[in-house]
């Protein structure tokens, strides 16, 4: 039964080799269906071209100047390696004879060449010189001031007209309009004013990372025509809406062609995460950091500095929200995440 002591020598040598190549923590992960989709596809693109060429996998995995294009494909090997084995230590444990054994042997064989290879590169690190950051906000300089209102009345009469308008108002990002983002009118007795409430559901949220949700308000008759052409929206369908769209990536180019068409000059193109960056500075300019951190969808104040800057907000354009709410606490680049307590978005809901 020599096929059956490699399979077991082989399998063994595969559980050791896959503690080398653990994610941080030293847990796999469930990732969502979507993502291990995601990984899939990349994982066996990975290794279909390392077949190819002269360096094999490390030459695949670090062919890029992307940071983030070289660690995710770390994890989708990683992932692929770890999903590979358990489904091979199945086959193992259902194996009843020497043809069996003789299958199983080069499926173990690669995924330990692919688990060996993949730790040599996490050993390495990244070989590639990083690509500069490049930010949206370097969009914003250039444009009129008044640039948001312009683009969302140029889309007013299109299938995007709400979507617009919540993005300007809110800074949301256009993951979140697909899961949908609830938009109502509410008087508010400690004020003793209408408010224009925008409640988000994150979509970028773990265990310690994001806000699962966030609530926008501004007072109803304030005068900024953003805020008009919303309460007008309201007035017309109901003091309740939700706005949602079926596809980020449509409404992102719908959004650069609106630009486009607007300021056919301007050197840089205007995408849905310009609403973003436009947003952080007109809360920046407020003063309160934590406010924009809550109203990105960030639970670390670290990750704003890479949104707007103050003096990107512009006198009369500049939107001026009466309360942001979240459900963590922002925490200081110093704070750990367990020494801080939880807030609570207010139930203003009808």
């Amino acid at each position: 039964m020599s096929a059956l002591h490699d399979v077991l020598a082989l399998a063994q040598q595969c559980v050791d080799a896959l503690q080398h190549i653990k994610p941080q923590g030293g847990a796999f992960r469930s990732p969502s269906p979507a993502t291990k989709l995601d990984y899939s596809q990349v994982a066996r693109g990975l290794i279909n071209r390392a077949g190819a060429a002269v360096g094999g996998l490390a030459e695949v995995v670090q062919n890029t100047g992307s940071a983030r294009t070289y660690f995710k494909r770390l994890a989708a090997l990683r992932y692929h390696s770890y999903v590979e084995l358990n489904a091979l230590m199945q086959q193992s444990r259902q194996a009843s004879g020497e043809v069996d054994y003789q299958q199983l042997r080069p499926k173990l064989a690669a995924n330990l060449t692919l688990m060996q290879a993949l730790a040599a590169i996490q050993r390495q690190g990244m070989t590639s010189p990083r690509d500069k950051r490049s930010s949206k906000r370097q969009s914003l300089p250039g444009l009129p001031r008044n640039w948001r209102e312009a683009l969302c009345q140029r889309g007013q009469s299109g299938m995007y007209a709400q979507a617009l308008l919540v993005s300007a108002l809110t800074g949301c990002r256009p993951s979140e309009l697909v899961r949908g983002i609830k938009v109502w009118k509410e008087h508010d007795k400690q004020l003793g004013k209408d408010l224009i409430f925008f409640r988000i559901e994150g979509s970028k949220v773990k265990s310690q990372q994001g806000q699962p949700t966030r609530c926008i308000s501004y007072v109803a008759e304030d005068g900024h025509p953003l805020i008009a052409a919303m309460r007008a929206q309201l007035n017309a369908h109901g003091s309740v809406m939700h706005v949602e769209i079926i596809n980020s990536t449509n409404f992102t180019v719908a959004v650069r062609r609106l630009a486009a068409r607007l300021w056919p000059a301007h050197k840089h193109a205007i995408t849905a995460y310009c609403f973003r960056h436009q947003w952080a500075a007109d809360t920046k300019r407020l003063g309160d950091g934590d406010a924009v951190s809550r109203g990105l969808g960030h639970a670390s104040a670290k990750t704003r500095r890479n949104y707007g800057t103050a003096g990107q907000a512009y006198g009369p354009s500049q939107l001026q929200p009466i309360r942001i709410e979240a459900d963590r606490a922002v925490r200081s680049v110093a704070t750990p995440a367990h020494e801080l307590i939880p807030h609570s978005i207010s139930d203003h809901e009808p």
